[in-house]
């Protein structure tokens, strides 16, 4: 046999193996760009609904509008657009599943409005609340607090192999009524 015909069918598989390879490389980077902009997408829109609550916190309440707080769960009362009070609690459950998803880590976000729960459809694997007063010290004391830092950890529902997407938004938000 030739050795130059020998020489190109070994030339020609290195190339068509890397050729395969890198398809398989873009192909895996582009799963993995999908997932992480899905979980950003989530993570933005979650801390919209929250801000928007949050910033209406205390509004036309007399006294304390915080009524329970925890690093997971926050209740507090507001008018809204409305003559009456309303009451407003986000609820993290870090030691409970959504089965609804694939992915492992995915745990129940819920608001309530009222007593009407609404589950958030995100896949929120991280939820943190923490309050602080108007010099910045941390507070466990409703009456004193003046800034509520949020951190939201989203993944996605589905994995590209092993890889979650993921997304992550930290806030302080200062709601204009407890100032």
């Amino acid at each position: 046999m030739n050795l130059g015909l020998i020489t190109s069918f070994i030339v020609g598989g290195m190339l068509l193996l890397s050729m395969v390879a890198l398809s398989s490389r873009i192909s895996q980077n582009s799963g993995n760009t999908t997932l992480d902009f899905v979980a950003k997408s989530n993570v933005s829109t979650v801390s919209e609904i929250l801000q928007a609550d949050m910033r209406r916190l205390g509004f036309g309440v007399s006294g304390t509008a915080i009524t329970s707080m925890s690093a997971t769960q926050i209740t507090f009362q507001s008018t809204f657009n409305t003559d009456s009070t309303v009451t407003i609690t986000w609820a993290y459950f870090p030691t409970d599943s959504v089965m609804t998803t694939e992915n492992p880590d995915d745990r129940p976000l819920r608001r309530t409005v009222n007593g009407v729960v609404t589950d958030i459809p995100m896949v929120v694997t991280n939820f943190t609340l923490a309050y602080t007063d108007a010099a910045g010290n941390a507070t466990a004391t409703p009456a004193n607090v003046r800034n509520i830092r949020v951190s939201i950890t989203c993944e996605s529902a589905f994995s590209y192999g092993d890889y979650y997407g993921l997304g992550y938004w930290e806030g302080i938000i200062t709601p204009r009524a407890i100032q």
